[in-house]
């Protein structure tokens, strides 16, 4: 909860801090699923607009989008040129639409080192060629200045600081993490292609992602079985479960799955006592994305979780398939490949629909053996 304040607070902070620009927009540009920004054409240039996820209709933060080869404008806080040549990147969902496109090499700067599981960006790092800035809710500005960015990916709750407002470096928010549909989550390397001036590639990339869910989601609505998936665990008292207008719910909807909580309207997380989730979902066949390596690890929390079906049976799954000590490549990679994790979740409630080996899930009882 202190988190979601933390969010909430700094969003504030920061949208009374911009304007809104004036310009007025022609050749609209429809998403098919991201809700959070719109690209938009006016005379040579693009429009990007990043749009307030808590005001439905209303925009955060737009930007001027010029070409390169047409002017010789240089970046404001809310004119960027492209492609652009070095970026800060202040949020991990970033580094796998980066490595979809290939453009390592523009990293200068990046936070919260220890979490990154990416082997190229951990040894760019390592090599000097990319700046510890420290971490996103505390990064040192003077390093961050140093590494000369053209732009900034940030967070609602990392807004640019007021120095950074004043010398004028874009600092381009993501909520891609609000969007209620997974592929809403992958539209957002649309924004990467622009900037990139990648935007065939990117919209290639992400029709070829499109594609792979929408079969697979075909696959997996013909079972007749359905299996009933739970989420998540017990954390101080309050049991978060995925509600039923989040992007996790439809992804056990397109895995042909069931979830207690479907009629929830809930677009975040619905705070539950254990109690609660004992009652919803103790016949639960499946147990997903469980914070333990192992059933011993588990049940030394609390005795009372053997109480699931999904326990009994030995089928409870974490999600750290990639992950090495506290970097997880579920929070990289997951973002913009939805596909992956779907073809996760439809192999373990329908192993002979999928040949490929899981990714980013892993059984519990593997790790206890």
């Amino acid at each position: 909860m202190r988190v979601i304040v933390l969010i909430c607070v700094s969003f504030l902070l920061f949208s009374c801090a911009r304007k809104e620009n004036s310009v007025t927009i022609s050749k609209p540009y429809k998403n098919s699923y991201a809700r959070f920004f719109r690209i938009n054409e006016q005379d040579s240039i693009k429009i990007l607009q990043i749009l307030n996820p808590w005001e439905e209709g209303k925009v955060l933060q737009q930007f001027e989008v010029y070409p390169h080869s047409t002017t010789q404008l240089k970046n404001t806080k809310s004119r960027i040129v492209v492609p652009v040549a070095k970026v800060s990147i202040h949020s991990l969902d970033y580094i796998g639409f980066i490595s979809l496109l290939n453009e390592y090499g523009s990293i200068a700067a990046i936070t919260d080192v220890d979490r990154i599981y990416d082997s190229i960006v951990t040894k760019m790092i390592h090599e000097g060629l990319i700046a510890d800035i420290g971490l996103a809710i505390n990064y040192d500005t003077e390093k961050l200045i140093l590494s000369s960015p053209d732009i900034i990916f940030t967070t609602a709750y990392n807004p640019a600081s007021e120095e950074l407002e004043n010398i004028g470096i874009p600092a381009i928010m993501n909520f891609g993490w609000l969007e209620t549909h997974p592929l809403g989550r992958a539209e957002w390397i649309k924004v990467l292609g622009l900037l990139y001036n990648k935007t065939t590639l990117a919209d290639s990339i992400f029709l070829e992602i499109e594609n792979r869910y929408n079969e697979l989601k075909l696959r997996a609505s013909k079972e007749v079985q359905r299996k009933r998936i739970m989420f998540g665990s017990d954390y101080n008292g309050t049991w978060y479960m995925p509600g039923g207008r989040s992007y996790k719910a439809q992804m056990v909807r397109d895995a042909g799955a069931d979830y207690n909580w479907f009629e929830n309207s809930e677009t975040g997380s619905l705070p539950l006592s254990l109690e609660q989730v004992l009652v919803a979902h103790n016949q639960d066949d499946i147990w997903l994305e469980a914070p333990w390596r192992s059933f011993a690890e588990m049940l030394s929390t609390d005795s009372r979780l053997k109480e699931f079906k999904s326990v009994k049976e030995g089928k409870v799954f974490n999600n750290f398939g990639l992950s090495k000590g506290i970097a997880n490549g579920y929070w990289e990679t997951g973002v913009c490949r939805p596909d992956l994790v779907l073809q996760d979740i439809v192999k373990i409630c329908y192993p002979n629909l999928v040949n490929q080996p899981l990714i980013f899930y892993q059984n519990l009882e593997i790790e206890s053996n």
